[in-house]
């Protein structure tokens, strides 16, 4: 999986994108009214992005971006 497949996904996408990182469930679901996406990290961090911009650079998994933290993640579903 690719850094730049999953952002083409994040900018397409009408449903959610979940994944596991640091044995962490994980997702980005688009909130398709604002065009907005909320994010998680296992069931303390929740975070509302913008811009897709903002769902690749926003560092929410232990101080990491999506972009930093992409060769980790395992069992990747909605992609």
């Amino acid at each position: 999986m690719t850094i730049n497949k999953i952002k083409q996904t994040i900018e397409e996408m009408v449903g959610a994108v979940t994944f596991i990182y640091k044995n962490k469930m994980c997702g980005i679901d688009p909130i398709i009214q604002d065009r907005q996406y909320d994010m998680w990290y296992g069931e303390d961090i929740d975070y509302n992005a913008k811009t897709v911009k903002d769902v690749m650079n926003v560092p929410i998994f232990d101080g990491k971006s999506l972009i930093e933290i992409i060769d980790d993640i395992e069992q990747i579903e909605g992609i």
